[in-house]
């Protein structure tokens, strides 16, 4: 967060508009929090308000990251292979390879192992 010293309704307010969850317009949030929507427009052109909205939506983020994380292991271990290759992918437990053959005339097939954390 920047060093600006938000009052508890412009916190509130980003804290709404950090919630995906939240589909309420803005007529309705202002009317939430006890002020008109020209008030949420003169907030919204303070220094500072989007960078600290886009550090709190990163925060809630990452507080929402571990159960994401949890639910992609539980449907890992019940068998569902598409979350386990993310789920691996995401521990940085998977290692993709590819393989490349190549024949040259008169020459044996070369084989080409390319291993890597993208694969490339």
């Amino acid at each position: 967060m920047t060093d600006r010293a938000w009052t508890v309704r412009q916190r509130k307010y980003m804290e709404t508009l950090a919630d995906p969850t939240d589909t309420r317009d803005k007529k309705a949030i202002a009317e939430s929090l006890g002020v008109k929507r020209q008030t949420l427009w003169n907030w919204e052109r303070l220094e500072g308000f989007w960078e600290d909205l886009g550090k709190l939506i990163h925060e809630l983020g990452d507080k929402g990251l571990g159960e994401i994380v949890k639910a992609l292991w539980r449907k890992a271990a019940r068998g569902d292979v598409a979350a386990a290759r993310l789920y691996l992918q995401w521990a940085g437990e998977l290692i993709e390879r590819s393989e490349q053959k190549h024949a040259f005339a008169g020459r044996p097939e070369i084989n080409i192992f390319i291993e890597g954390e993208d694969g490339a």
